[in-house]
């Protein structure tokens, strides 16, 4: 399992670009890539991916089910026909599947690249029941032999 903290997303994928183009390990051996973007303010989650690589999202699926009970919805993975908009689309374009994770129904208003963006809009809560889902649905998928 890799963490990996990508820069320069909203000036052009800089980081994904780099690292699709110099893997750490090689592209064939890597199973997913899991985006996470706005996951802080809510009271369910939304999985994009999740109706592309549906082998990889019954993990995620069945841990929200069995131990977080939360909304939970998914879509299929978008293709960047114009700008791509996301560093998902670097990894989708070398061969890895992705997901991106974001909260929904927002609790508090949603300051997307505004200075009110602050901790005071933070559903801490949310953020437990995220961490708890990419724990269960990541170790799910680490082992998987059938992926």
């Amino acid at each position: 399992m890799l963490f990996i903290l990508l820069g320069g997303e909203e000036c052009g994928l800089y980081g994904s670009k780099y690292y699709c183009k110099n893997p750490l390990f090689p592209i064939e051996k890597t199973k997913m890539m899991m985006n996470l973007d706005m996951v802080g303010n809510g009271t369910g989650f939304f999985v994009s991916g999740g109706k592309t690589h549906s082998a990889l999202f019954s993990h995620f699926e069945r841990a929200n089910n069995n131990y977080i009970h939360r909304e939970m919805g998914a879509s299929a993975v978008r293709k960047n026909y114009g700008r791509p908009r996301s560093d998902a689309s670097n990894f989708e374009n070398v061969g890895i599947k992705t997901f991106g994770l974001w909260t929904r129904n927002s609790v508090y208003p949603v300051h997307y690249h505004m200075p009110a963006d602050k901790t005071n809009v933070l559903t801490p809560e949310i953020m437990e029941d995220a961490a708890k889902l990419l724990y269960l649905g990541i170790l799910g998928v680490a082992n998987d032999t059938n992926l």
